[in-house]
């Protein structure tokens, strides 16, 4: 029996000793993170409208077939990818972006614009989801519909582009 009441009391001295030698944390609630932004830094507006000229400043170098233009805002590296409805069937395509150069270059159909309706960007760090969804019009007459989705990758305080894929659409037909 003095065996069993030397251990109820080891016991508790342990679990007393322990409860004293633990340090509590304290409360933090009121305490604010503090995010020490890099150089060049801006705000997600500040990037989205940085992303929204750099893509319509490529968008527009593709219309024009402006392959120089291009080069500076493209990685060297960048892959290139479309889906588009012909004859009731799905056709996917892909391209390297020096084949899309030769193309471009070699091309003699007029130029286009295309023209963003709606933008849906994400941005974490120093890269960004773009999908932009644009009308294709050749003169001012609208043509085509084509959802872009971009990936952007920022480098030297630049956006370029890693990657494009896009899904051409007929517009509705009107009666």
């Amino acid at each position: 029996m003095n065996n069993i009441s030397y251990n109820q009391i080891f016991s508790f001295l342990l679990l007393f000793f322990l409860m004293v030698s633990c340090q509590f944390s304290e409360d933090k609630s009121g305490l604010k993170e503090q995010v020490v932004p890099e150089e060049g830094y801006s705000t997600p507006n500040e990037n989205n409208q940085e992303i929204v000229e750099f893509v319509e400043n490529l968008l527009y170098a593709a219309g024009n077939k402006n392959v120089e233009a291009m080069r500076e805002m493209i990685f060297d590296e960048a892959l290139v990818g479309n889906t588009s409805l012909k004859d009731s069937v799905w056709i996917t395509k892909q391209w390297t972006v020096d084949e899309i150069y030769e193309i471009y270059q070699d091309d003699q159909s007029r130029p286009y614009l295309e023209i963003v309706d709606d933008y849906d960007i994400i941005v974490t760090d120093r890269m960004a989801l773009v999908k932009a969804d644009a009308t294709i019009n050749r003169f001012g007459v609208p043509g085509k519909r084509e959802i872009n989705h971009m990936t952007l990758i920022k480098t030297d305080g630049q956006w370029k582009l890693f990657s494009i894929a896009w899904s051409v659409h007929e517009q509705p037909k009107d009666i």
